[in-house]
Order: C-alpha cells, then sequence, then structure tokens
C-alpha cells in the first residue's frame, strides 16, 4: 500500500488500483465510485473560538488560523478551500502531509 498525495501515475509505476476523489480521476482511467459524494465542513475547537468571533462567509477565515495541504501533483499549489457561495481559501498553516495537518489540528 501506497500513500501519496502526489497522484501518482498507477500504470507507470505497475500499482494495481488506486484511490482518489472524483475530480481528480483522469479522463481516460477506468472509474468506479466506492462511495458517496463527501460533504466537508469548516471546524474549531471549542477553546479556539472562547475569544475570536466565528466566521460567517468564506473571507471572514482570513482573521483566523487555518490549516492546509500542499499537493505536489499541482506544482506543488495550495489546495484551496472551495465553498458553495462566496468563493474560495487557501490556509496559512501549509503541511505536505495529512497525518501533519491533523496533528496540527
Amino acid at each position: 500500500m501506497i500513500i501519496d498525495y502526489g497522484l501518482t501515475n498507477i500504470v507507470a509505476q505497475q500499482v494495481d488500483a488506486g484511490i482518489r476523489p472524483g475530480e481528480l480521476v483522469a479522463k481516460d482511467m477506468i472509474a468506479v465510485r466506492i462511495s458517496p459524494d463527501l460533504r466537508m465542513a469548516v471546524v474549531g475547537s471549542p477553546s479556539y473560538f472562547a475569544d475570536r468571533k466565528r466566521p460567517k462567509t468564506p473571507q471572514d477565515l482570513t482573521n483566523h488560523n487555518y490549516l492546509n495541504l500542499r499537493l505536489p501533483t499541482h506544482g506543488g499549489s495550495l489546495y484551496a478551500w472551495e465553498f458553495e457561495k462566496n468563493g474560495r481559501v487557501e490556509g496559512q498553516l501549509v503541511f505536505n502531509s495529512a497525518g501533519l495537518l491533523l496533528d496540527s489540528a
């Protein structure tokens, strides 16, 4: 088992199968859905918000500390949080692995 945020070319690397979000599946790949659509949420601990105003819009997040993941397959660019309304934001604290990101949270 390989955990790789780089969206490895599974054919070139002779890997039997790969799992990735649907929007990241190349058009020439054979894909089988293994889960329903995922919903994401912006969360924070009660202690963090004890003395801070809770964000109401994505733009309000710029006044807060928030985390992000650097994606090597997108030229090292940051994952952009996309919201149904009012656009997208990029995190202030950047990590290159989900484990480190979760430990920081």
